[in-house]
């Protein structure tokens, strides 16, 4: 019986290898003129392993998808498209009616697809993943691929485990165009579903918006199980990078202070063009995310019916689409990018400029660079160079907690340059990371924060006494008042929801202190 009953195994398990299908598709070209159109539709009604490789989809189409590879929602054809391989492929969309979202590269309903080295030019919806099942994934994940423009750049809706790893993400619409973010995560909620989005992994990317839109948007409080965030480069040409949670717009540095992109970098990664994206240098700011994803795409990489050329990672691991390998040296002309720029004190204030090379002692007017501050423009008094800094002493002091950025217009005599003589092209409106410390911070002492239940205030200056504390949401809603006793230690208790709130400190009738409070369950 024992004999029997390992032969009926031993059966059914070839029966199932037998029965599944190798589906290759490489080197095509689809053209669509249609105003609806169901995309390349992957044929997925039995067990099918499948490679869609090299192939070129262009459409105009306002309905529909570009490459169907999934369902979208419950049926007998779920999972028949396991572990499939999207690669090497270019979407474009030629169309021109902002408000319609064909999808692009569409993978719902089966688990760990590789969706990797793919271009995708103003793609409605770019790349998709979703599930109503609560599916999660064990492998797989989208990785290496370039999304230019669309109204979304990635979508992940009610599906677990989703690794998002070294993309280029870039969005020149402006946010009348779109109010998606580059990545949407949420919670399938359709109809009398609840298909949650929890572990997604987002490292390595480069996040780049021309406007003020989102970086990454996660609907709901769900979708923040099991997030991991980091080791990501952002810029927006509009200012400071912005983030969505539960409706709720945040800053980078109150995306940071729930736990996320500790060791993110806010910088211009300096594109050759917004083609090919190119870095104008290496990136390193990644982290090692193993064997399986070591080689990305090269900065020579084209798309053609043959494989994009590719690049391992090597030494610190690169940011982004693109990898430069050891042999290619892309500051070897002398070129220079603006890595960061800080502000550390309030009388003077100095703004710390630093590029990626040594520059020359040679220094422009103080007309070429414009200093904002809060949405106000401060005079720049003084410019010198050190090194790979340059140092705009500013007329007016910067104080804690103002938004500032910096641009620099070249002028035609004595333009910043590098030692070689390369001349550092216009930067528009660098974020200034703000690092002046209030004056009132060593007054009262905010401790924990994160704060779970309550949080102490402990008041280091007895002329000083705390009168009124005030609490607001993000929205500018008072959720807490008090007057206060007059106690050295005073102990407050937090009945708020988790999130990021603003704490106003009263010490007297001209004196406030307001900084950050981060409530967590």
């Amino acid at each position: 019986m024992y004999k029997l009953w390992c032969s009926i195994v031993l059966m059914l398990i070839f029966n199932m290898a037998v029965s599944q299908t190798n589906l290759t598709i490489a080197g095509k070209t689809y053209n669509n003129t249609d105003d609806t159109w169901e995309g390349v539709n992957i044929p997925r009604s039995s067990p099918t392993k499948l490679v869609f490789k090299n192939n070129k989809i262009t459409s105009r189409n306002r309905f529909g998808y570009m490459l169907q590879a999934g369902d979208e929602g419950r049926a007998s054809t779920n999972n028949n498209l396991d572990g499939a391989i999207i690669t090497g492929n270019q979407l474009i969309w030629n169309g021109s009616n902002m408000d319609v979202i064909p999808h692009g590269i569409f993978t719902g309903h089966n688990r760990n697809v590789v969706v990797k080295y793919n271009y995708l030019n103003h793609v409605p919806m770019g790349i998709i993943r979703k599930s109503a099942t609560n599916m999660t994934n064990t492998g797989g994940g989208v990785a290496y691929n370039i999304v230019k423009g669309g109204v979304v750049g990635m979508v992940i809706k009610g599906m677990s485990g989703v690794n998002i790893f070294n993309n280029t993400f870039y969005q020149d619409r402006t946010s009348s165009q779109t109010w998606r973010p580059l990545v949407h995560i949420y919670t399938n909620t359709d109809g009398t579903l609840y298909s949650v989005a929890h572990n997604t992994r987002i490292y390595n990317n480069i996040f780049y918006t021309k406007y003020k839109v989102p970086m990454i948007t996660l609907d709901d409080q769900e979708s923040l199980t099991g997030l991991e965030c980091d080791y990501n480069l952002y810029w927006s040409e509009a200012g400071k990078p912005v983030f969505s949670v539960n409706g709720n717009e945040l800053t980078f540095e109150q995306w940071q202070q729930l736990g996320y992109d500790r060791h993110s970098v806010v910088m211009d990664p300096g594109f050759k063009d917004f083609v090919n994206f190119v870095p104008g240098r290496r990136l390193d700011y990644g982290t090692d995310l193993g064997n399986e994803w070591t080689d990305g795409l090269s900065v020579n990489a084209t798309w053609s019916a043959s494989d994009p050329a590719t690049a391992s990672q090597n030494g610190k691991w690169q940011v982004g689409a693109r990898v430069y390998s050891d042999n290619q040296k892309p500051d070897a002309s002398g070129n220079a990018v603006l890595i960061q720029s800080v502000v550390n004190n309030n009388a003077p204030s100095v703004i710390e400029m630093t590029f990626s090379a040594g520059l020359a002692d040679i220094v422009p007017s103080t007309g070429a660079f414009t200093i904002n501050v809060n949405s106000g423009i401060v005079v720049a008094e003084r410019i010198s160079i050190s090194g790979k800094k340059v140092l705009v002493n500013t007329a007016t002091s910067i104080n804690s907690e103002d938004a500032v950025s910096i641009t620099y217009k070249k002028p035609g005599l004595n333009p910043l340059q590098t030692t070689s003589g390369y001349e550092i092209p216009d930067i528009n409106d660098h974020l200034v990371v703000n690092n002046i410390l209030s004056s009132l911070t060593s007054l009262i002492k905010v401790f924990p924060n994160p704060a779970k239940g309550f949080f102490n205030l402990s008041n280091f200056s007895p002329d000083k006494l705390p009168q009124v504390i005030r609490i607001y949401d993000l929205s500018g809603k008072l959720r807490y008042e008090k007057i206060f006793d007059q106690e050295i230690l005073y102990k407050v208790p937090v009945s708020l929801r988790p999130g990021i709130y603003i704490l106003y400190l009263k010490l007297g009738s001209d004196i406030e202190q307001k900084q950050r409070l981060l409530v967590i369950e």
